[in-house]
């Protein structure tokens, strides 16, 4: 691989692990892998990824973080969630990049701030982005919700390997314990998503990357599936 090329595809790895505190490639692979079972929103994410990098680089940000993926990673949700909500065209684009670069600014000014103080931003600087988005796009007509997220299994059909759709419809129709299913659902819902092999893929990756993590996972969804009954 291009030595000049190989410090970028790992800052773009380092944006999907990131999200799990972690900068294992593999778990960085899985995710990016479910991302795409939206195709839409997993574009849009990618997009939002490469962009976030670059106004990074340009503006003089710190390199380690950068190839960490701390300044991407929550553009890497904004990008998920917008291409999931919205219908892509001019003035989604518009608004995408400028969304992005605010969301990087948001970082860089939390990390700085945050830091110091020995606290981390999380996705704070996404949450607030995507708030500011629904707001804006109430009065914005030129930009219109999308179906995908309600019509994935169409949009994979459209692009993808039929067999490969059936794998997920029959995991769709696997007959599983609730507490699982709504665990593996869980997972799944971090980007957008709601079916059960995503969650699984999730699980495989994080359970790969640390036990610890994967045990707090099952435990924290153990104890909020008994308080909810």
């Amino acid at each position: 691989m291009n030595t000049k090329l190989k410090p970028h595809l790992e800052a773009v790895l380092n944006s999907y692990s990131a999200i799990f505190f972690s900068n294992n490639p593999l778990l960085a692979g899985l995710v990016l892998l479910v991302t795409f079972f939206n195709p839409g929103a997993g574009a849009s994410g990618l997009l939002a990824v490469i962009f976030a990098l670059g106004v990074s680089h340009f503006t003089g940000l710190n390199k380690y973080l950068i190839q960490t993926g701390i300044y991407s990673y929550n553009a890497l949700l904004l990008g998920i969630g917008m291409g999931t909500f919205y219908e892509m065209g001019t003035a989604f684009f518009l608004l995408f990049f400028v969304a992005v670069l605010f969301t990087v600014i948001l970082s860089a000014v939390l990390q700085s701030r945050l830091s110091s103080l020995g606290l981390p931003f999380l996705s704070i600087p996404f949450v607030l982005s995507l708030w500011l988005i629904l707001l804006v796009t109430k009065e914005f007509t030129a930009i219109d919700l999308s179906t995908r997220n309600i019509y994935w299994i169409n949009e994979m059909y459209a692009i993808g390997d039929t067999q490969l759709v059936n794998f997920v419809l029959f995991m769709e129709n696997i007959d599983l314990p609730p507490l699982i299913t709504a665990f593996f659902r869980a997972l799944s819902s971090l980007f957008f998503q709601n079916n059960i092999l995503a969650g699984i893929i999730l699980s495989i990756g994080i359970l790969l990357h640390s036990r610890i993590l994967f045990s707090l996972l099952i435990i924290t969804r153990t104890f909020w599936g008994i308080r909810s009954k």
